[in-house]
């Protein structure tokens, strides 16, 4: 019998083909997952209302209330901006998990965040990150949509 010789070549050009299509991807996954978290991030900072219209007073216990009704009545209780430190301590956080891999941690840096978020004692919740999240997919379908499409052109 004779020999078999099979010779294929150009698969240096597939290797750098393929390699050059993984860091496109990889890259467009970073800028996905950051993107996404700043969206997820402004949409639940929007979830707070403004201080209440009104003059302000205070009883005679000290607790602060205010004489006049705002002009809107939400339909799911949302939180109050009254000092606004909880709204802007909503950062977001990328990093890579893995080879194309990666996790952004979107959420408050005050210690009283996920107390207002799901209540807890004798406490209500006033969540804004779980409408903020659903706010923002449309957008992040369309930041998907986008990435992918640029990475694998």
């Amino acid at each position: 019998m004779g020999d078999l010789k099979i010779i294929v070549k150009g698969v240096t050009g597939v290797n750098e083909g393929l390699l050059r299509i993984v860091a496109n991807v990889d890259r467009a996954n970073e800028r996905i997952v950051r993107k996404g978290g700043t969206v997820i991030a402004r949409n639940a900072k929007k979830e707070f209302k403004p201080r209440p219209l009104g003059s302000m007073r205070t009883s005679k216990s000290g607790k602060v209330y205010y004489t006049s009704k705002p002009p809107y009545a939400p339909k799911l209780p949302t939180p109050t901006s009254r000092s606004g430190n909880l709204r802007d301590s909503i950062t977001t956080e990328t990093r890579r998990v893995g080879p194309g891999i990666w996790m952004s941690t979107t959420g408050p840096t005050m210690i009283y965040g996920r107390r207002v978020e799901l209540g807890g004692g004798k406490n209500r919740a006033f969540p804004y990150l779980a409408p903020g999240f659903k706010k923002s997919k449309e957008e992040l379908e369309v930041i998907y949509k986008k990435e992918w499409a640029e990475a694998l052109a």
